[in-house]
């Protein structure tokens, strides 16, 4: 810190003691600072509100990472249109590009659209190919007519090597000069077969979209009520540079042989009170089989939990004894609302298990023995 004294910092070249200037030598890189010219990025700033739902903040690059028939294309046009009705966004600046559809897919998506002057554009469709995307993105960006529109992709993979780190890295950087523009990019790409061990889904491709662009969301159902019921989504956020939120759920409806404009119509968000229940609901079917062989087992005098966990594991055999001391965790405690089971501590610490009262509500007649 040779250049701070007491009354402030002296910028190099200045002599401080005779209060005089020297020039200072320029560089290459001065005529790219922008520390002086900050007007456009306060209006970015500014502008960058929620535009498609709660997830998709305007200049914005946002990716939505789901297996198939989970409902991300579904959710991308509904939020459009959302947007456009509600006055975010002007129609005609949309453009939806359905670069994953067969001709009557195409056909269902044009007329859902038409009436909010969304645009859109099909490969083999009107001179229109999938592959001359990125140099109209990139005129758009260069000419200044990319500001105040929104492009959304669906899918990703069908303009980009998702599994070649160069090619996802070259395209990124591209969303990144569209939305510098003034525009806007919303994406539908796929998640792995696999999950993650918390069975969470693994977003599809290398690392290099999800890091360079501004916000990624993964969509994994969590619970569908019958062949005429609803489906409940959670929208789980896994990359954000805004101020997207964490989790966001929707339901539409799971009911068979509706139309696309049926199911569309049919979208709706969900409170945060919604998505726990259902994750609440989920879980305990999940774990149904254990729950219901561990009360068995306590019932039949299987008391400890080393007892416990190895009995069950053998009694289902597909369930390992670590899974199955987790969800005796899970169920243990005071509140019948909630748990199952709790314990006594006896004799050198060991926890002896007991059922707890419990309405019926399953069909199960509890042994009043069993119970505290």
């Amino acid at each position: 810190m040779d250049n701070f004294e007491p009354g402030g910092w002296t910028p190099p070249g200045k002599n401080a003691a005779e209060g005089t200037s020297e020039a200072a030598p320029g560089t290459p890189l001065d005529k790219y600072s922008i520390t002086f010219r900050t007007d456009e990025l306060e209006r970015m700033a500014e502008e960058q509100y929620p535009l498609l739902g709660e997830f998709g903040l305007k200049n914005q690059t946002t990716a939505l990472y789901a297996k198939p028939n989970t409902g991300k294309t579904v959710l991308l046009l509904h939020a459009m249109c959302e947007a456009v009705k509600d006055g975010r966004i002007d129609g005609g600046k949309c453009y939806y590009v359905d670069a994953d559809d067969n001709p009557s897919g195409i056909l269902e998506k044009i007329k859902l659209l038409q009436p909010y002057r969304i645009n859109v554009l099909a490969p083999g469709l009107h001179d229109f190919e999938i592959n001359r995307l990125p140099a109209l993105l990139r005129a758009m960006a260069d000419d200044g007519t990319a500001r105040g529109c929104l492009v959304v992709i669906d899918t990703l993979k069908k303009v980009v090597n998702l599994m070649d780190k160069r090619d996802s890295s070259e395209f990124a950087n591209l969303c990144r000069a569209f939305i510098m523009a003034g525009g806007t990019i919303a994406a539908a790409a796929h998640t792995n077969k696999r999950t993650d061990s918390d069975g969470r889904p693994i977003y599809s491709g290398t690392s290099d979209m999800v890091d360079d662009i501004d916000c990624s969301y993964t969509i994994q159902e969590v619970s569908r009520t019958g062949s005429q019921g609803e489906k409940l989504v959670q929208l789980r956020n896994i990359k954000r540079r805004g101020g997207n939120p964490e989790e966001i759920a929707y339901s539409y409806s799971n009911a068979t042989g509706i139309s696309y404009e049926q199911l569309f119509r049919s979208v709706r968000r969900q409170t945060d009170e919604d998505l726990e229940r259902a994750k609440a609901e989920a879980e305990r079917e999940k774990d149904a089989d254990v729950v219901e062989t561990v009360v068995d087992c306590i019932s039949a005098g299987i008391t400890s939990k080393m007892e416990l966990s190895a009995e069950v594991a053998k009694r289902l055999r597909n369930v390992g004894r670590n899974k199955v001391g987790v969800i005796i965790d899970r169920y243990t405690g005071d509140d019948p609302a909630k748990h199952r089971w709790t314990f006594q501590i006896v004799e050198r610490g060991k926890r002896i298990y007991r059922l707890l009262p419990f309405d019926g509500s399953d069909g199960r007649e509890v042994d009043p023995d069993t119970i505290f």
